[in-house]
């Protein structure tokens, strides 16, 4: 088995919309319902990628099992945030490739000069908290009916890692 982190490309595109399409089907970790069509998620992504989308993707034997992303908040006041999405397929999960991600794509964020790094997590995912909490990000609140999935709506946490200024 050969697993291998890369930044997004056009080329893997296509794998990171079948994994995202997965994860989607799911219906337990992202807030929407079903992933947009491949040739808008392109567009989006290579538009996203010129703004300084910091997104990787896991691959296995070539084949795409997980993703992160960065994005970058591009308002003036906000420029030194990111909020972090990530996902990996089912039979990838729990076996360090999570944690590969979020190590690398963290580091990316600093080198782009990002020191606060966001996310969203279903508050019913206690396995994602503690992930999150095991790499340094802190629970900062709760979203009430945060997203309607179905009929359902679900409570979201917001947490946070501080990353180091550099001077």
């Amino acid at each position: 088995m050969n697993i291998q982190i890369t930044p997004l490309t056009e080329d893997t595109i296509p794998g990171f919309h079948h994994v995202l399409e997965e994860i989607v089907r799911e219906q337990k970790y992202l807030p929407i319902t079903e992933a947009p069509p491949l040739d808008t998620l392109r567009t989006q992504l290579l538009e996203q990628l010129r703004h300084h989308l910091q997104h990787f993707v896991a691959m296995v034997d070539g084949v795409v099992v997980g993703w992160i992303d960065i994005k970058p908040k591009l308002s003036l006041p906000y420029r030194h945030v990111g909020t972090l999405g990530m996902g990996v397929l089912p039979a990838w999960r729990n076996q360090g490739l999570g944690q590969a991600l979020v190590q690398l794509a963290l580091k990316a964020a600093a080198e782009l000069g990002l020191n606060r790094i966001e996310l969203q997590v279903f508050e019913d995912n206690a396995p994602a908290i503690a992930f999150y909490q095991k790499l340094g990000f802190e629970i900062e609140g709760k979203f009430r009916r945060h997203a309607r999935v179905g009929e359902q709506y679900r409570d979201a946490l917001g947490m946070a890692r501080l990353l180091e200024i550099a001077h």
